[in-house]
């Protein structure tokens, strides 16, 4: 690979060797990760380009230095050479906006006095002979194995079977904690207050206030005084407004992050520490207490299960149920994404734990800081994309328009009043004077009130503006297209029918499921497959499966007997069938979640003199996973029959098993197979009363 070439890793692989050492010798590289991607080109500076560099800033009063401040590529290339990363003082960052930043990179070797602690991919540490990095928007990109990677590096490329056995039993050995500190550092986002000239020097430096000083200068110079004035009200009103803006908007940035809060932490020998969650790191092990907490890191859950509130990040406030990670046989590597179920995210509320054999719920730190999902959230609002919208390149096109127009009015004034025998100084001043006529300097000034104003009625209607900049767009905006969920139908789906398969056969449609005999299997499915459980004697859980359960008229009850100890089981949901029934109760002995991956969920439910297994999904997911004698051969229409009129349909399955076997250790692509198909759910969206009348009002 030549000068210029670019290699393309990503976060969580290891390069190769010779891609490696290619990299490194060309200094550029693409970085990826889930919010951003970017290019990353080292340089070092060299003395003789650094001495021009100053000499033409001074030399020409500081036009040079401001005119590559607008241009940092232009800046960094002037001042240092591209190089090798291992010889790199400067970075260049782009990102997939086009926006540069020089970041310093930092440089520590083995022979020092600090350590140089990485973290591997699997979570260990491993020591560098030499440790480059720098940081950029909050995260430290550390040069490891021929690429740039963040903290989120550990445990990014390693099978959930180990990360369940990486937890060290006895808890993290102080000196460990110290070593990991050096590299993740503390666990806290800092949210700095920009000092008052910073704010300053980064508004007036714009290409708009510089144009408009000049524009003042000129007219103060040929006597427009009362006018020049008038714009320099304007825009220092302007500048103090959008300054004010910022730092209100920085405060409340501040006061939504710094928090802390006390943890209870296993460190060294095993024994169960009080601490400030600002010293944990990411390989600690955290116990949650019973009554819930806020978490303060992203961690895997290593055993029992959880109720948790992610409102923080999601906005919905639906309790969630979290389970402990496992080798299910369907994903060889953990993921973030694909994990989620296991992982109790920052910044989310646990409400409820369910002990596992009355031991303490562990969860491993594997994020912190930046790192975390809520360190993500973070960052997207302090720098947030840019809107490539059609209004910001028009308006560059109408100002180029006015530039041209501007530059054609410069011309013909000189060569008139040239020809006319007027002073040059004059001429100079009439000739730049029609240039501030045409190209509006005031505009700058008139669009930042203008845009204050309109977020000043937004935060009085408590709507708030993360991007000020789209405000203006907002005005052209002629259409607004709004997902039908909630805003033309209700919020949630009610129960249409059920139809109950039995010998390859489909049944008739049911309507009232808790009163026929005839589909009293199907119903006993739906009333244990879930997730769903009391806190405060209140049903919570998925809408869906809350709708279904209703429509069983069974209850649930958290069982706190003994009598559940061989079973191996958390904490057992205990389900009753209606008083009317004959059916006994039936425990729910273990669960597997839903996954959008899998696009279905089961649960292994006992009772008095059996055990089985039901699981519930999309109706061609579940179809796949059964048996075929026990599929109608009509299955298909039927299907395609309900979608078509917009139901939406559960397929539910089921499977004997046999009792006393190992249920804890049981995996779930072991249960989900060889199923019989027992029956379908329809569902349905009903529109709001009003939304008919609407609609009609709207085509007229």
């Amino acid at each position: 690979m030549g000068p210029g070439g670019s290699r393309r890793p990503r976060n969580s692989q290891h390069a190769t060797a010779s891609s490696a050492s290619a990299a490194s010798r060309d200094g550029q590289q693409q970085n990826k990760d889930t919010e951003h991607e970017f290019d990353i080109v080292a340089y070092r500076t060299t003395l003789w380009r650094t001495f021009f560099f100053y000499a033409l800033s001074f030399g020409t009063c500081g036009i040079f230095r401001l005119i590559l401040h607008w241009c940092p590529k232009r800046l960094i290339q002037f001042r240092a050479k591209r190089c090798s990363v291992e010889c790199a003082d400067l970075v260049l960052v782009v990102d997939n906006h086009a926006r540069h930043d020089i970041c310093k990179v930092y440089h520590r070797n083995r022979s020092g006095t600090e350590h140089t602690v990485v973290a591997n991919t699997d979570g260990t540490l491993s020591e560098l002979e030499d440790l480059r990095w720098f940081k950029y928007r909050k995260l430290q990109y550390t040069w490891i194995d021929g690429e740039w990677s963040t903290p989120s590096r550990a445990y990014s490329h390693i099978t959930p079977e180990a990360l369940a056995k990486s937890a060290p039993a006895s808890g993290l050995k102080s000196d460990d904690v110290a070593l990991r500190r050096t590299y993740f550092g503390m666990n806290v986002m800092p949210v700095k207050l920009s000092p008052f000239y910073e704010l300053v020097y980064k508004e007036v430096l714009s290409p708009f206030y510089i144009f408009q000083i000049i524009s003042v200068t000129v007219w103060y110079v040929d006597d427009y005084v009362w006018y020049a004035a008038l714009i320099i009200v304007m825009s220092l009103y302007s500048v103090i407004m959008t300054l004010r803006q910022t730092r209100s908007q920085q405060r409340r940035l501040q006061s939504m992050v710094v928090e802390h809060d006390e943890v209870e932490v296993i460190r060294e020998n095993g024994r169960v520490c009080k601490m400030d969650s600002s010293e944990i790191v990411p390989g600690d092990v955290l116990v949650i207490p019973p009554q819930g907490c806020m978490m303060y890191c992203d961690c895997v859950l290593m055993n029992g299960t959880v109720i948790v509130n992610e409102s923080m990040l999601t906005g919905e406030s639906i309790p969630i149920t979290k389970s402990a990670i496992a080798d299910d046989g369907h994903e060889k590597v953990f993921s973030m994404e694909k994990h989620g179920k296991n992982i109790i995210f920052n910044g989310t509320k646990v409400l409820q734990t369910k002990y596992y054999k009355g031991q303490h719920v562990k969860a491993l730190v594997i994020r912190t800081a930046y790192s975390t999902t809520k360190g993500q959230l973070i960052r997207s609002i302090m720098y947030p994309k840019e809107a490539d919208f059609k209004f910001l390149t028009q308006l560059i096109k109408f100002v180029c328009v006015l530039a041209g127009v501007a530059a054609c009015g410069f011309i013909y004034t000189s060569i008139i009043l040239f020809y006319r025998g007027s002073s040059f100084f004059k001429v100079f001043i009439r000739a730049l004077d029609l240039v501030t006529i045409v190209v509006p300097p005031a505009l700058p000034a008139v669009m930042g009130i203008g845009i204050f104003y309109a977020q000043r009625r937004l935060r009085q209607k408590s709507i708030y503006c993360i991007s000020p900049t789209t405000i203006n767009t907002c005005g052209a905006i002629d259409v607004v297209c709004f997902d039908k969920t909630g805003t033309l139908t209700e919020d949630g789906l009610d129960f249409y029918a059920l139809r109950v398969i039995e010998n390859a056969k489909i049944g008739e449609n049911i309507v009232q499921i808790s009163t026929n005999d005839t589909c009293q299997n199907v119903v006993r499915a739906i009333a244990t497959c879930h997730t769903l459980s009391k806190i405060n004697h209140e049903l919570h859980g998925d809408p869906l499966d809350v709708i279904m359960f209703e429509q069983t008229r069974y209850s649930l009850e958290e069982d706190d007997s003994e009598s559940h100890e061989s079973i191996e089981s958390i904490q057992p949901i205990l389900i009753r069938p209606p008083k009317d029934s004959t059916l006994s109760d039936c425990q729910i002995v273990k669960q597997f979640t839903f996954s959008s991956g899998l696009q279905r969920q089961s649960v292994i439910v006992t009772d008095e003199d059996s055990m089985k297994a039901y699981c519930k999904g999309s109706p061609e997911m579940i179809m796949s996973l059964c048996r075929p004698e026990t599929v109608p051969e009509n299955f298909h229409d039927i299907v395609e029959e309900y979608s078509q009129h917009g139901y939406r349909l559960i397929a539910v399955a089921e499977k004997d098993l046999v009792i006393g076997s190992e249920v804890q250790k049981t995996s779930r692509q072991s249960i989900e197979c060889d199923l019989t198909l027992i029956g379908l759910v329809a569902l349905e969206n009903r529109l709001k009363p009003v939304t008919t009348e609407v609609i009609q009002k709207l085509n007229e």
